[in-house]
């Protein structure tokens, strides 16, 4: 059974867009926007190619200017509102938990984002400790394997007593194995992926035939 589950964040744990959503409400209340637009503008764009997803969104919602694009990242790092965590999430975690298994969220990105994330997710009071990659004083980030070692270092456990479990081909699945650590490839397409995070459960207690 392994000691020690790290997950990644962003549409592992939850779905970013259910954050997007947040704040793009936020700001368009805050600027008479037609509510939904700025949704609608995030839903057609091509995340893994955009340089800047907020610049995109406002452009083709009609709004681009350079003010309300630090208005809206003002928000994207600020913004206050409840994000539900995923039923499906909060019974895996709360399985981990019943069986002494320690949690662990490793997270790339921009540290303010991504700490506004994890508070409005409510997500410290369902695992050990939240770690942002950028919050060491070279801000190198996943796949490094510092990463992970510091992950490892700091609940004093083996690599072969943990599992990795992240949406990224290359940040986790590949960043955890060239640590030295079992990874599973969350929505993957190989024989170590899983669609749903309950699909770990047999890796994580040693069933898995």
């Amino acid at each position: 059974m392994k000691q020690l589950v790290i997950l990644d964040l962003d549409d592992t744990i939850y779905s970013e867009r259910d954050y997007f959503s947040g704040v793009f409400s936020s700001y368009e209340q805050a600027n008479e926007l037609d509510s939904g637009s700025l949704l609608r503008a995030f839903d057609s764009i091509n995340r893994k190619e955009s340089r800047d997803i907020l610049r995109e969104a406002l452009t083709m919602a009609s709004s681009y200017t350079p003010q309300n694009h630090d208005l809206l990242f003002l928000l994207y790092s600020t913004a206050e509102f409840a994000i539900n965590l995923p039923q499906s999430s909060s019974r895996f975690l709360e399985i981990l938990k019943s069986n002494q298994i320690r949690t662990a969220v490793l997270t790339n990105g921009v540290v303010d984002v991504q700490k506004n994330k994890v508070r409005n997710l409510g997500l410290e009071a369902h695992v050990d400790k939240v770690f942002y990659a950028r919050e060491n004083s070279e801000k190198y980030e996943k796949p490094d394997i510092r990463c992970f070692q510091n992950v490892l270092e700091f609940f004093d456990c083996k690599p072969e007593n943990a599992l990795m479990i992240g949406d990224s081909y290359n940040n986790d699945y590949l960043g955890g194995r060239n640590a030295q650590i079992a990874s599973l490839w969350l929505h993957g397409n190989n024989s170590e992926s899983i669609q749903v995070l309950e699909e770990a459960i047999p890796f994580i207690f040693g069933t898995k035939q």
